[in-house]
Formats: structure tokens, sequence, C-alpha cells
């Protein structure tokens, strides 16, 4: 889990157990894009079945290839949002209304509007924002 600029690890067999010596600074783990300071990050997810972590802070959007280790190199991607709040990638269907017919997306949330993509190629390939949906509509709410 990625919050603000701190890299928390969990175990998850037997509930949710912090790793030691963690948190640690994101920068420290992870490195940084070149010529960037991760100072503030607005949100981060991986995928189900990716090893991609992507991490947005205001308009800027990069992905890390986990698998690579220390020889993985942060790559920059184009993308439509000023910013996000949030970000959650499901690989099953969060109901009626979920972003792809297949049950899988990628959920982006800036304020009380949710932007629905497939998955991150979908995201970085857009050239403006879908459609908002209320984060009410997600959830099932009416209000």
């Amino acid at each position: 889990m990625i919050q603000g600029t701190q890299i928390y690890i969990f175990l998850t067999k037997g509930g949710y157990t912090l790793v030691d010596g963690y948190p640690k600074r994101l920068e420290k783990e992870l490195g940084s894009p070149p010529g960037t300071s991760l100072l503030a990050v607005d949100a981060a997810f991986i995928c189900p079945g990716s090893s991609r972590l992507h991490i947005m802070a205001g308009r800027q959007l990069w992905w890390l290839d986990m698998k690579l280790g220390a020889q993985a190199t942060w790559t920059e991607l184009p993308w439509p949002h000023e910013k996000v709040d949030g970000a959650l990638c499901m690989e099953k269907s969060l109901g009626p209304n979920s972003c792809s017919a297949n049950g899988s997306g990628l959920y982006l949330i800036h304020g009380p509007n949710l932007y629905c993509y497939s998955n991150g190629e979908e995201l970085s390939a857009a050239k403006a924002l879908p459609q908002p949906l209320r984060m009410n509509s997600l959830l099932g709410c009416s209000h």
C-alpha cells in the first residue's frame, strides 16, 4: 500500500501484518522517475495478474515493472487527468455499474466522480476523459 510518500507491505496470511521495517519512503524503496521527486503521490495501483505498479502525481503517470527488481526503470505515460484522489484495479465485477462487461476494470476517483477504464493500457491510450460516473452509482446508493 502506498500512502503519501510511504510504502507499506503487509503479509496477508492469517490477517494483515505489517512487514518488519515498513513503512519506508517510496523513493528509497523503488527509486523515482528521472528528474522527478515523488514527494506527493495522489494514487497508485497494480492490476491483478500484472507486475506493473502505476503511480499518479498531479498531471503525471508512471509505471514500474516490479518483476524486474533493481533493473526496473520508470516509464512515463500520457493520460488525460489533471489529478485523481484514488485508484482501484479489480479483476472481478463490482456489480451492474462496473467499468467493463467482463467485470474487470480500473476505477479512478476524483472528488465525487468515478472514471472507468478496462485496464492501464486503455488509460494511457485515452486522449480525453471518459464520461464520469458518480461514486454513489458504483456503490448502489441513490444519494
